[in-house]
C-alpha cells in the first residue's frame, strides 16, 4: 500500500513537472509506445508462487529478460546496440529499509558468445564476383540456410552469455527525480515526420510501472530531447560500472 501510494504522488507531480519535447523525434528510427497490464492475466499465471510468475514480460526481448526477467521495476532502461554487448539499469526499491539502489546489468562476453556462435552454426559465405551468377534456387536455398544459422546464433548466444551486475545506493530523492522524469517521458514522446531506412545504430528502451500499469517505449536511433534523456541513461551505466557515480552530477541534468 505504502508503495502504490507513492508511486501515485510521484505520477501526480509527474503532471506538473513533465520532461517538454521542445525537440520531438524527427525523422529518425521506428518507435514503439505501449500501454499494458504491470501482471498477467488469471488463467496465464503458472502454477506455484505467484510473485514470481505474475509479472507481464510481453514488452520485454529475451536479452531483457536474461538481464531484468525476475520482475518489472518501477524505473528500467534498456540499451541495446548493433555490435556490443546490451546493458541497462533499474531502480531497486528495498521497502523494508526504505533504501533505494542503482542496480546495472550488462553482457561482459559478448565478442567471445559471437566467436563461439559462430564457429558453432556458420553461415555461407559467396565472393561478390560469383554471387551474381549463381541460379536463383541456390542463391534462395543459401539464403534460407544462413537465414536459419542466423536463428541459431542467437538461441545459442542467449545460452553463452554471461551477466555482469554493479549496484550503487541512491536517494530517495534521486529515485523520485528519475521515475518522474521516465514517466514523462513515455507519456510526452512525439515524433515528427517518417522514419528514416537505418539498418544499424542503437535501440533504448524506457519502462516505468504506473500504478498497475506498465509503460514502455522503444526506439531505434533517438533524436531531439529524448536522445538528451537516452544519453544521461546510458551514462549513468557507465558510471556505475566504473566505480565513480555521482548522483549530485544527474540531478541538474534531469531538472533540465
Amino acid at each position: 500500500m505504502k508503495y502504490k501510494l507513492l508511486i501515485s504522488i510521484i505520477l501526480i507531480f509527474s503532471f506538473f513537472f513533465s520532461f517538454a519535447q521542445k525537440n520531438p523525434h524527427e525523422n529518425g528510427g521506428r518507435f514503439l509506445k505501449r500501454i499494458e497490464n504491470n501482471f498477467r492475466n488469471g488463467d496465464q499465471i503458472k502454477m506455484g508462487d505467484l510473485n514470481q510468475y505474475a509479472w507481464n514480460f510481453d514488452s520485454k526481448t529475451k536479452i531483457e529478460i536474461l538481464l531484468f526477467g525476475d520482475y518489472n521495476a518501477a524505473v528500467e532502461f534498456f540499451f541495446s546496440p548493433s555490435f556490443e554487448g546490451a546493458s541497462g539499469f533499474r531502480i531497486v526499491e528495498d521497502t523494508i529499509n526504505s533504501s533505494y539502489s542503482l542496480e546495472i546489468k550488462y553482457i561482459c562476453n559478448y565478442e567471445e558468445a559471437i566467436k563461439q556462435s559462430e564457429a558453432k552454426f556458420p553461415s555461407i559465405g559467396i565472393p561478390a564476383k560469383l554471387f551474381s551468377s549463381l541460379p536463383k534456387n541456390i542463391d534462395s536455398l543459401i539464403y534460407e540456410y544462413n537465414l536459419a544459422m542466423r536463428y541459431r546464433r542467437e538461441d545459442e548466444m542467449l545460452k553463452l552469455y554471461k551477466v555482469g551486475v554493479a549496484t550503487h545506493s541512491v536517494s530517495q530523492k534521486f529515485a523520485k527525480k528519475i521515475y518522474t522524469k521516465m514517466v514523462s517521458v513515455i507519456r510526452d514522446f512525439q515524433v515528427k515526420g517518417k522514419p528514416n531506412k537505418i539498418l544499424d545504430g542503437y535501440n533504448v528502451t524506457f519502462r516505468s510501472v504506473v500504478n498497475d500499469e506498465l509503460w514502455t517505449l522503444n526506439i531505434h536511433m533517438p533524436q531531439g530531447d529524448i536522445e538528451t534523456f537516452s544519453n544521461i541513461c546510458r551514462q549513468i551505466i557507465i558510471d556505475v560500472k566504473n566505480g565513480n557515480f555521482d548522483e549530485t552530477k544527474f540531478i541538474p541534468l534531469l531538472n533540465k
